[in-house]
């Protein structure tokens, strides 16, 4: 099978090769862990470098180039970004990276110093240089694997087990596998929500267009509570046991309570300092028809439920939007402040906390899910609504039932270390919430119920601990007031934002919107006579060419993302394509739906804004 390279005789090429685009990751393995002995050299008959460990060989002694390229075959079609379980010398890695010259390569390789002794083995440079490929080293690394798929943003998944070594690591690429599914279950999570609530948020959008007349900046608030405790209030079971306590607990933290919640904390005779909203829906609403009324501080965002703006009327703080057209309205403004969203109001509620500087972070109500089978505090409005909905051939005990097993239940450990009843919907609340105290590390994160699902990173903490604390210094409270008024202050732009303004601004998109739509009409024509004139290259040449300049100009344009923004079920369609056989056929049909998307997204876009667009001149007449 002819001779093997000395061992070690790649390692610095390979390693200074690794610095170019990973040097942290060069250091740490420098510093902390030494190449295995255990791997044997061997040579396989293709003249390639295999390996050995005991009685595991790594790799065919055929051709490991080939076996290469049947592993990654039996990981199904191609997609954006592979997941690769087991790095042995590197050849499925290799691979993936030359066949795939778009996708992103994450490697997960549990054994470091065989890592480093398949280092020393064979030239590695042009895989350990690209900058498509992250790694993830060592067995205690597992909550890397959601961070590093969030940041090369991975959404079309395939998971490649080098078998050897899966087998020989099995429970940690299992759980690797565990941490894979959560995340691609986020993420399907998030892409269904924008096809479902898309129009909805756009429709609301527009329908509150006049509150950015009166809305402050939730960015004049940030960093005004630094070191002062603050408490959030979900609408958990676990919330009955802090309800009696709540006045005292008022004394020692900033509240801020969530929609579901603000009605039960107004009947235990607290007002909380604020009360975070960012629900779309109209049943969302229905949980502050208690709370009508209520002065306390508003947090929102700029695609809420109008409802939500009549019921409340204390001050309205706007957060930056998470959408295209919210984010254009909003450069009229200035900057607004993000917040985190995870698909709950409490991710929402828990990133406002951090950004006052708000230190620790006490939460009640967070359970993620469900103390004694109970699914929400007593009193609210989800379990009066059960209750008045309930007869004798569906009682509430049915309906309750339903909810908690439709979506799969199974248990975890909650905070005293029992087993709790949760679900898949809750288990990406809490990826969410350990993701973000892996962020932001300074700001401390502790529970209050010994009952709720367990969250890496966030302590438990007696309640009788957190009353034993001093009162809020009576600055406290001022500083925040004062923080409130320099909002108003800080509300409009230079130029200060009027009716007419804003006005103006929303009818420069609505003919940045029907330029879009010229070229989409434009594309859909083109495209008809493709298909008429049928298929052949000659006949279509041309008309490819003319498509190719109008597809440039809409990925030019400053509107694109609005006008793409109601296009995520056009995007998945074609995604799920990416793997097929392209023909002239599919990319004229590919491009007229495309066009048709486009052109369906502008029209719904701009008679939502010329409704807007009425909203604004009556209050500019009114003014």
């Amino acid at each position: 099978m002819g001779r093997h390279p000395p061992r070690d005789s790649f390692t610095q090429q390979n390693l200074e090769a690794l610095f170019g685009t990973q040097p942290e990751l060069v250091v740490q393995l420098q510093s902390s862990f030494a190449a295995s002995r255990e791997l044997e050299i061997v040579m396989s008959r293709s003249g390639e470098v295999s390996g050995r460990i005991g009685s595991i060989t790594l790799h065919s002694l055929h051709d490991p180039r080939l076996e290469a390229q049947r592993i990654i075959d039996q990981s199904g079609p191609q997609g954006s970004c592979y997941v690769l379980e087991g790095f042995g010398m590197g050849f499925t890695a290799e691979t993936l990276l030359t066949r795939f010259p778009s996708a992103q390569i994450v490697i997960v390789e549990p054994d470091v110093p065989l890592f480093l002794a398949a280092s020393g083995c064979r030239n590695l440079t042009d895989l350990f240089s690209s900058n498509r490929v992250s790694y993830i080293l060592g067995t205690a690394s597992i909550n890397a694997v959601s961070d590093i798929l969030q940041r090369v943003d991975a959404t079309d998944i395939r998971v490649v087990r080098f078998r050897p070594l899966y087998e020989r690591h099995r429970d940690h690429f299992e759980a690797v596998d565990r941490a894979i599914e959560t995340f691609v279950g986020r993420t399907q999570v998030n892409q269904n929500t924008l096809v479902r609530f898309g129009r909805l948020w756009v429709r609301n959008l527009t329908r509150n267009l006049t509150l950015f007349l009166r809305a402050k900046r939730m960015s004049a608030l940030e960093g005004s509570c630094p070191g002062v405790p603050g408490l959030l209030l979900g609408a958990g079971p676990s919330l009955d046991a802090i309800l009696p306590h709540l006045a005292a607990l008022s004394r020692k933290c900033i509240i801020v309570a969530v929609d579901t919640s603000l009605a039960a904390c107004r009947r235990a005779g607290v007002e909380p300092d604020f009360v975070v909203v960012v629900d779309p829906q109209y049943w969302n609403t229905r949980h502050l028809d208690a709370a009508k009324g209520a002065l306390t501080p508003l947090i929102s965002e700029s695609s809420t439920h109008p409802r939500v703006f009549r019921l409340l009327k204390g001050d309205l703080f706007f957060c930056g939007s998470l959408f295209p057209l919210g984010e254009y309205i909003e450069t009229q403004l200035g900057e607004m402040g993000k917040l985190g969203a995870g698909g709950s109001v409490s991710t929402s509620a828990w990133d406002f906390l951090r950004t006052l500087g708000c230190n620790p972070v006490y939460t009640a109500g967070l359970d993620l899910g469900f103390p004694a089978n109970q699914t929400h505090f007593r009193g609210s409005f989800f379990e009066n609504r059960i209750l008045s909905i309930g007869y004798r051939l569906r009682p509430v005990e049915d309906h309750s039932f339903r909810y908690l097993h439709d979506a799969g239940l199974f248990t975890v450990a909650d905070n005293s270390g029992e087993p709790v009843a949760t679900d898949k919907r809750m288990v990406i609340y809490r990826t969410w919430f350990e993701g973000q105290f892996r962020q932001f590390p300074r700001t401390e994160t502790r529970s209050l119920s010994p009952h709720s699902v367990h969250l890496e990173g966030a302590q438990y903490e007696r309640l009788d601990q957190v009353l034993s604390r001093d009162d809020l210094a009576a600055e406290v409270r001022v500083r925040l007031t004062d923080a409130q008024l320099s909002g108003e202050s800080r509300r409009s732009t230079p130029a200060d934002l009027s009716p007419g303004a804003l006005r103006s601004a929303v009818s420069a998109l609505i003919d940045d919107l029907e330029q879009i739509e010229r070229l989409a009409r434009r594309g859909i024509e083109l495209v008809t006579i493709a298909g008429a004139a049928g298929t052949a290259e000659g006949s279509l040449g041309g008309l490819f060419a003319t498509l190719d300049d109008i597809d440039r100009e809409l990925g030019a344009h400053r509107s694109k993302d609005i006008a793409g923004f109601l296009m995520q079920e056009q995007a998945r369609s074609l995604a799920s394509q990416a793997a097929e056989e392209t023909t002239s056929e599919l990319v004229v049909e590919n491009s007229r739906r495309i066009y048709a998307g486009l052109l369906d997204s502008c029209r719904f876009h701009r008679n939502c804004l010329l409704n807007g667009i009425e909203r604004l001149e009556s209050a500019e007449t009114a003014s």
